[in-house]
């Protein structure tokens, strides 16, 4: 017997070295982008498929089935509760090209400058004499559209579904789509 191994019955070492291929586990299927989570994705802009540059936006996206919405007529708080428990998380890096981070980073000036601009509002209708109702309610729609606006302006993808392995994301361009294989996996 050999000196170099004392036991020649033993497995020999594994080596796990995780392969992380860009677009490895990233598909399309019927205009969504499906990845598996912790993928890594093309180097690419997701709203146009220009070159990202290697420009990441992190973003942790979570879901919940639609139907726990229905919670709402027991109360807020219960549906705030049960959307917490149930909800799926997803966190992806998404590239963007520099035009679409331009666009986005307007969206969200506008956003804080619509509640600016209605806190100002606010401020001189109360200050003007006589009373200004059309000052006071220009105001109060501004404050309130702002959330909004830097919400779905500013928004680059969602998520249609998440489950504890995949999450199928909406927002992405056709061009983009187009350059992914098929998903192997199956929409439920």
């Amino acid at each position: 017997m050999s000196s170099a191994n004392p036991n020649p019955y033993q497995a020999p070492p594994a080596v796990l070295t995780p392969q992380i291929v860009p677009g490895g586990d990233v598909w399309q299927d019927r205009g969504l982008l499906v990845i598996r989570k912790g993928a890594v994705l093309p180097d690419r802009c997701v709203k146009c498929n220009a070159p990202a540059e290697g420009y990441r936006l992190k973003r942790n996206l979570s879901w919940h089935q639609p139907a726990i919405y229905l919670t709402i007529l027991a109360g807020i708080l219960i549906y705030v509760i049960i959307a917490i428990i149930v909800q799926q998380k997803a966190r992806v890096d998404i590239g963007l090209c520099v035009h679409h981070r331009s666009r986005r980073r307007l969206a969200i000036a506008i956003a804080w400058g619509l509640f600016l601009g209605g806190l100002l509002a606010l401020y001189l209708s109360a200050m003007i004499k006589p009373f200004q109702p059309a000052i006071m309610w220009t105001g109060w729609v501004m404050v309130l559209a702002s959330p909004f606006v830097g919400l779905f302006a500013s928004r680059t993808v969602w998520a249609k579904r998440i489950d504890p392995y995949f999450a199928w994301l909406k927002g992405v361009s056709r061009e983009y789509l187009a350059e992914l294989p098929p998903s192997p996996v199956e929409r439920r």
